[in-house]
């Protein structure tokens, strides 16, 4: 079994692996982000069908899929306004602001789970949190309506990733990424099926860009697996927090694709995050601290 620290660290890192690649294929290959977006729910109903058939359903009942069908749905919508914000902002700007969301983690989780982690792992979470949202400050101009789907994207990732934990003492782990994938794709359906402008380009995604998301799945899946097995075990307060590290992960990614892939980022200069960079890591270093310390 991994180490549920070193999962919650790999987590990040495939999500922003996954940011990094979405932001090259919308500037780049697709014509329409959302009827793109619709091509991935595809992509990932597929592969929840092939897990599903790998898992034993034994002695999971129906209520207890309730909760990870409706993460899985939290995570459609959260989607949809996700390539609305990636189309217009660089990938470490609104994944910077994104992160807020641990706050709320803690929050849920302290109300509802009576979960208490080391004074440490706080103190590392407001550092962390810090930093996140220093990565934002070069932004200059930000309208209403990306703000607007950004704080559904806290929402939604909040209170997706407190029903994760959640999930994690009812249902295994693989039966409630599946189910959870599996709602994913059909919420991103269903949107497609009443918003006529969203149908009208997924002829043109699927025929050009199938073949992308394939690729951008697999590196969810792998996420997403991450994500649930470190919440298996460590507290959901400290799994969220050290997901700040995807938006460090997502710098260093930037800079790879703007050198070697293609120009995905307009914000180049990297010396005024050192900043959020070292708070970042101060924090994560905090964090780790707790997650040993709850471990033992």
């Amino acid at each position: 079994m991994f180490n549920p620290i070193l999962l919650a660290i790999l987590s990040p890192f495939f999500f922003a692996l996954t940011n990094v690649w979405d932001k090259y294929i919308v500037v780049h290959r697709v014509k329409n982000a959302l009827s793109y977006a619709v091509i991935d729910g595809l992509t990932i109903f597929v592969y929840s069908i092939i897990l599903s058939v790998f898992v034993s359903w034994a002695g999971v009942s129906l209520n207890a899929l309730l909760i990870p069908a409706v993460i899985g749905v939290l995570y459609g919508a959260s989607t949809l306004a996700y390539y609305y914000v990636i189309q217009k902002e660089d990938v470490t700007h609104f994944i910077g602001l994104l992160y807020v969301y641990p706050i709320l983690v803690a929050f849920m989780s302290f109300l509802f789970l009576n979960e208490v982690i080391p004074l440490v792992g706080y103190i590392g979470m407001i550092l962390t949190v810090s930093g996140a949202v220093l990565m934002t400050t070069r932004i200059k101009k930000f309208n209403s309506k990306v703000f607007l789907y950004l704080a559904v994207m806290v929402v939604l990732s909040a209170v997706g990733e407190f029903l994760v934990k959640v999930s994690t003492s009812h249902v295994p782990e693989l039966n409630a990424i599946a189910i959870s994938d599996l709602f994913l794709g059909l919420t991103l359906f269903c949107v497609a099926f009443f918003i006529p402008k969203i149908r009208s380009g997924i002829k043109y995604e699927f025929t050009h860009n199938l073949h992308l998301s394939v690729i951008s799945q697999i590196v969810w899946v792998f996420a997403i697996i991450t994500l649930f097995y470190a919440m298996a075990g460590l507290p959901a307060t400290i799994v969220a927090s050290l997901g700040v590290l995807q938006p460090l992960f997502v710098l260093v990614m930037e800079r790879i694709a703007d050198s070697y892939i293609g120009k995905i980022s307009r914000d180049t200069l990297l010396l005024p995050k050192l900043g959020a960079i070292l708070l970042i890591i101060i924090g994560i270093a905090l964090l780790t601290m707790s997650g040993a310390l709850f471990l033992k």
